[in-house]
């Protein structure tokens, strides 16, 4: 006996198809082939649908049709507190989010209680006056103060100051009539939140001149020792910077070449960086911060 699959050749096939041309099956093959179709055996073997030829008993689509009830029909608590929600002024967006659904859902919710469904300018529509929002502006309040003050938002504010034809303020204006008020304080000198009690003003050390600098930066190969930047691509000189911040302490091990953005960014979290450059092998400060014995 062969083994395998056998397949068959076009002569083969054609000499089939010939031989089934005027044949008729008996009633017996036909309700054999029609009850293999209905019963259990086209559940398996069906290939259009997976339930082709299934029966399902009466509880089996009873327990279906609650279940599809339940999915679709929310009930009727969910439905009233959605309508109370949005009565009170909540928008399609908020109650959407607090409820965990989609926007239609809620829509469909208050259509099913026929709550009157609020058009998207009545939602931002306010009871504040635009007489009351030029005095307040022309007083000296910014746009962004007067918002937090009527709850309204920006470009509503902006938008009536611009039909009732008044300019709208810079914020160079706006901060000028503040600080002229007493409203705002400039953060210049001790009002600064990096104020170091005016270190920068402090003179540096005689030792510390052209001379040294051009060492410094011979030493280190004229390249930024923290991010790598050669001075040529810098379009300046490389900054010498103190380790210790110290500027009367003008030791050679003292001082390091940095570009012009790095030697700004150490003037930041100092306690770190004296330690960073302090440090003569980066890799073991590496293992050592990873490590969380680094002070930053």
């Amino acid at each position: 006996m062969p083994t395998g699959v056998y397949k068959k050749t076009e002569e083969h096939k054609i000499k089939l198809s010939k031989a089934q041309i005027g044949k008729k099956l008996s009633e017996e093959t036909k309700k054999k082939i029609s009850d293999a179709l209905k019963g259990e055996r086209s559940y398996w073997f069906a290939k259009s649908s997976p339930t082709k030829g299934k029966r399902l008993t009466e509880k089996h689509r009873k327990k279906i049709s609650i279940a599809l009830k339940k999915s679709k029909c929310p009930s009727k608590e969910r439905d009233m507190k959605i309508s109370k929600m949005y009565q009170n002024g909540a928008t399609g967006t908020e109650i959407a989010k607090r409820m965990n659904c989609s926007m239609g859902a809620v829509y469909c919710c208050l259509k099913r209680n026929k709550t009157h469904v609020r058009h998207l300018g009545a939602a931002f529509k306010s009871d504040v006056k635009t007489e009351g929002l030029i005095s307040l502006y022309q007083s000296g309040f910014t746009v962004t103060a007067i918002s937090k003050m009527v709850n309204l938002t920006d470009g509503s504010i902006s938008r009536r100051l611009n039909k009732a034809g008044i300019k709208i303020r810079t914020a160079k204006e706006s901060f000028d009539i503040a600080y002229r008020e007493g409203r705002r304080i400039p953060a210049k000198g001790a009002n600064h939140p990096s104020w170091k009690g005016g270190l920068s003003f402090e003179p540096y050390s005689p030792l510390f001149n052209r001379q040294l600098k051009e060492k410094i930066r011979v030493r280190d190969n004229f390249i930024c020792q923290l991010c790598g930047v050669p001075e040529l691509e810098c379009n300046r000189r490389l900054s010498i910077h103190h380790i210790d911040y110290n500027k009367q302490n003008c030791d050679t091990g003292n001082l390091t070449s940095l570009c012009v953005s790095c030697n700004a960014k150490v003037n930041k979290e100092r306690k770190y960086w004296k330690d960073y450059f302090k440090c003569q092998e980066r890799k073991e400060w590496d293992w050592k911060n990873k490590k969380g014995d680094g002070n930053k």
